[in-house]
């Protein structure tokens, strides 16, 4: 993976043709010798799935075909894209943006850490374990979410960070978020904003793992992805990507894989959710979802969202 640099795609130090993400869902292979793509601006760049052949025409004969690359560029987003995210990289124009694959770990708890992370794709479990290896994830970030890691007087990660898919984001050091300026000041405010909104879900989630049954937890977790991923565009109409699975989902309603499979099976049943492929979700009654969950669906939304300005 090539880092950003000016604008563009440097060589990789093997010699291979490098790869140019131009967007948080598209990326491209640079043929060898084509050194003219540029990156353009994200509310464009979407249109270059349709114009590919446009890219780059000072290497007659060669393939500038676009490949699509993995899991994290099959929702193009680009005019839904969170605030915070435009915010960002309107200051930090030259930001390095970091990938990981599914699995790995980013970070582990009780490790140095000082900085924050603004994720761009995939999604990102934060977790806690017991010293017998039980693991609770205390909360999941999606697309364009914002997460304080660490600080300069508290450098110590409070949790461990797996990626739950394949995943790209930023790591922003204090210094990256910090000055006088006015464009500062916004992107602090909106930093807030994201620690409270994380706070809201966080309580939700706490309070039905406290007083709630097993369906409660589960109808909870499944209303609450599908809340933060309607928002980016990312869920239609009850359905989404969905990469946890039982295990995970498990891990995140503090719920054992027995009793996430019944419940999963239960609402396949009686025809509440069901799964048209296997790594996605499709939630058919969002009615039955809240009764069981607790939820006013439209006080939630307004609890856990932060308000976009236009």
């Amino acid at each position: 993976m090539p880092r950003v640099a000016n604008g563009r795609a440097t060589r990789h130090p093997s010699g291979e043709p490098p790869k140019l993400l131009i967007s948080p869902h598209i990326g491209i292979n640079v043929p060898s010798g084509c050194w003219s793509v540029k990156y353009l601006p994200d509310n464009i760049v979407f249109l270059l799935s349709y114009f590919s052949d446009e890219i780059c025409k000072t290497c007659p004969g060669k393939d500038h075909s676009m490949q699509k690359q993995g899991t994290l560029l099959k929702s193009p987003v680009a005019a839904a894209y969170p605030t915070l995210v435009e915010t960002y990289l309107h200051i930090q124009k030259d930001a390095a943006v970091e990938t990981a694959e599914k699995g790995r770990t980013l970070i582990h708890e009780d490790d140095f850490a000082d900085h924050s992370m603004l994720l761009l794709d995939g999604w990102v479990a934060f977790s806690k374990m017991l010293p017998d290896g039980e693991i609770q994830i205390i909360d999941v970030m999606l697309p364009g979410d914002f997460a304080l890691i660490g600080a300069v007087n508290a450098p110590v990660a409070a949790c461990t960070i797996e990626a739950l898919s394949d995943v790209r984001f930023i790591k922003i050091l204090p210094a990256q978020a910090n000055g006088p300026e006015v464009e500062m000041e916004q992107l602090r405010s909106l930093f807030a904003g994201e620690i409270v909104r994380m706070q809201a879900r966080t309580s939700e989630l706490l309070l039905r793992m406290g007083k709630g049954n097993a369906a409660s937890r589960v109808a909870y977790a499944l209303l609450e992805f599908h809340v933060r991923l309607e928002a980016i565009d990312l869920s239609k109409d009850g359905y989404f990507e969905f990469p946890m699975n039982q295990h995970k989902l498990g891990e995140f309603t503090g719920l054992s894989n027995v009793h996430v499979c019944r419940t999963l099976r239960r609402f396949e049943r009686e025809g509440i959710i069901s799964h048209p492929t296997y790594t996605a979700i499709q939630l058919n009654d969002l009615d039955a979802l809240c009764m069981l969950a607790g939820i006013n669906l439209d006080a939630f939304r307004h609890e856990i969202l932060i308000k976009r300005s236009k």
